[in-house]
């Protein structure tokens, strides 16, 4: 039975970091839950855990021990500081177990997204460094030879023949070209985009037309299930910012509290607060206004970001299904193209002769 387990825990690993990361989350989070204690949970995970998880678990019970807290050891184990966070605040305001389990499942679901959006894109990814093959392979094997069979009657070929041989005779300077500046373009943008402040790389985000929507839902939904459950817990508005404020939060978190702190103590209410945190949806002002007037706040935040979840998910799915037939489409054109560019200057040839 032993064997059994420990083989379907490897298989359940053996994908990539942070499948291994959720699935070890939220076993711990299930032991726990089930009433061990963090080291009792981690001696039984050392039997059945194999490679980067039985580290973690190692880790986890020996700097337990040593006064050191859960989202700290974590931080040392390369998590996410997003998840660290997470559990840190979950340490705070209670349902700790529950929320490490969320954590895992949290990032299961994310590497899902991922797969399916790789999976999308890998087949026509394929297809476009098979027609770069095929383009060179015309540069430097057909092209040649149609050009010592028409040298001499290369002034009657027609203008659009001539283009299309000139583009395949710069093929490889272009296409070099393209993909350094490709490249190139990337690593400025990440330098100047890491010395900006983490709200204003959001702020700068939240500018493109279609991934602004799907950024609100995103943070909408993490946000308001955070002060929620805190809120849930007996936490007031004021303790929430000062958390949120602490040295163990990310960085975004900080700048977060900091806006909202200020606001606040010129009197804004929490909902007028909220109209500084452009990443927010439309509706989450309204929200946390109704909830404020009724005293329902906490629950009708919960409410709110289970609707942001499912509004997410749902776009998502859609956007999937809409890019694969645009992005077949494109592959289409191009395949008809590099057709064009291989025939149309063989048919002119034998014309021409």
């Amino acid at each position: 039975m032993a064997l059994l387990v420990k083989t379907f825990m490897n298989n359940i690993t053996s994908h990539s970091p942070t499948v291994m990361q959720g699935a070890f989350l939220k076993r711990l989070g299930l032991l726990l839950k089930e009433g061990y204690s963090l080291n009792e949970a981690c001696s039984f995970l050392l039997y059945i855990e194999q490679g980067a998880a039985y580290q973690w678990a190692d880790m986890i019970e020996k700097q337990m021990k040593e006064g050191h807290s859960l989202h700290q050891i974590l931080e040392q184990c390369h998590f996410s500081p997003l998840i660290c966070t997470q559990i840190y605040l979950g340490s705070l305001y209670g349902n700790f177990e529950q929320k490490i389990i969320h954590c895992g499942e949290w990032l299961l679901k994310k590497h899902e997204r991922h797969k399916k959006f790789k999976k999308v894109i890998h087949y026509p990814a394929i297809l476009v460094a098979f027609m770069g093959g095929m383009i060179l392979l015309m540069r430097f094997i057909l092209l040649p030879q149609i050009e010592m069979l028409i040298k001499n009657q290369m002034d009657e070929l027609d203008m659009t023949t001539r283009i299309l041989l000139s583009l395949i005779r710069l093929s490889p300077y272009w296409m070099s070209t393209a993909v350094f500046g490709a490249l190139l373009a990337c690593y400025l943008f990440e330098v100047n985009f890491k010395k900006k402040a983490v709200l204003a790389r959001l702020t700068f985000l939240l500018k493109v037309p279609i991934l602004n929507k799907y950024l609100r839902l995103y943070w909408t939904d993490f946000y308001f299930m955070q002060w929620s459950e805190m809120l849930k817990s007996g936490c007031s508005l004021y303790e929430m910012i000062q958390i949120a404020q602490s040295k163990d939060s990310t960085a975004m978190l900080k700048e977060i509290g900091t806006i909202l702190e200020k606001n606040m103590r010129q009197g804004h209410s929490f909902s007028q607060s909220l109209a500084a945190l452009p990443f927010l949806s439309k509706e989450a002002r309204s929200v946390v206004r109704h909830g404020e007037e009724t005293g329902n706040l906490a629950t009708e935040m919960y409410i709110y970001h289970l609707k942001c979840a499912d509004e997410f998910e749902q776009r998502f799915e859609r956007m999937l299904e809409n890019i694969q037939p645009i992005v077949f489409v494109v592959i289409a054109v191009l395949i008809v193209g590099i057709y064009a560019a291989l025939m149309l200057p063989t048919f002119k040839m034998m014309e021409v002769l």
